[in-house]
């Protein structure tokens, strides 16, 4: 459900975190940078602005409500000089195809300022609110952020999201359907042995799994192994994942999760 990175001047997002971003949210992604609002669907513009070392506010977008279009990619338009980023869901009423976010963006524009932390705290989603006079950011809701590599992340599944590697057929089924897995497609392991690779949105479950199915059963594929994605090679390996790789993994992988 979307994710938010709101990153410092002069700090690089480690590439992992890139593809995951753009793997789990691939229905459109905002940008604030340079005092400017960007909004696109282009996959390598998009890996190009994150791997921007300027100061960014971002959001990577997966739809839940709102159709898939321009309008509905964020921030949203508060008011002349600011603009809402959000991450969850909020119980409002929305207006044609709007998401909730626009329609939360709508009610700020109509209050006071300093009611809005107010009524933003009683959703736990998280927000963030661009202001394009003072090129800065402030984060909402902040105890449920996470800060990490510098950055403020209102998600931890694109910091923490690990692949397992399934050799026993068997288990995939029960993989998928107990533990809500998403089947990215097929892979080589390092002995050759084709199986079927799921991601993990929490890697706490890969603990579960282990006590459930047995470790014999499962191979997990960490960040610093290489591995063969059909006719891809995609190597997870944080200071080595490349643009072209990146490109590569995520048209490969979003292929595989529209099926």
């Amino acid at each position: 459900m979307c994710i938010i990175i709101d990153k410092p001047q002069g700090v690089s997002l480690l590439p992992g975190i890139i593809a995951r971003s753009i793997i789990l949210n691939p229905h459109g992604a905002g940008f604030f940078i340079d005092g400017q609002i960007i909004k696109t669907f282009d996959v390598r513009e998009i890996i190009n602005l994150l791997l921007s070392k300027e100061r960014y506010t971002a959001h990577l977008r997966v739809a839940t409500a709102g159709s898939v279009t321009a309008a509905n990619i964020h921030p949203f338009y508060i008011n002349e000089n600011e603009r809402l980023f959000h991450n969850g869901t909020v119980g409002i009423e929305r207006i044609g195809d709007e998401t909730d976010s626009a329609a939360t963006a709508r009610l700020l524009g109509r209050l006071p300022r300093h009611e809005w932390a107010d009524v933003l705290s009683l959703s736990d989603s998280r927000f963030a609110i661009a202001d394009l006079t003072t090129n800065r950011t402030t984060i909402y809701n902040p105890k449920r952020w996470t800060n990490k590599y510098k950055c403020n992340f209102s998600k931890t599944n694109v910091i923490e999201s690990d692949f397992v590697f399934v050799k026993n057929k068997a288990c995939l089924k029960q993989m998928i359907g107990v533990y809500a897995m998403t089947h990215v497609g097929s892979a080589f392991d390092e002995d050759g042995t084709l199986g079927d690779l799921l991601m993990v949105d929490d890697v706490r479950r890969l603990d579960r799994l282990s006590a459930t199915l047995g470790t014999r059963k499962l191979c997990r594929v960490r960040l610093t192994r290489e591995v063969s994605f059909k006719a891809y090679s995609f190597p997870f390996a944080e200071e080595t994942l490349t643009e072209k790789e990146i490109t590569n993994g995520y048209s490969l992988l979003s292929s595989s999760l529209s099926r």
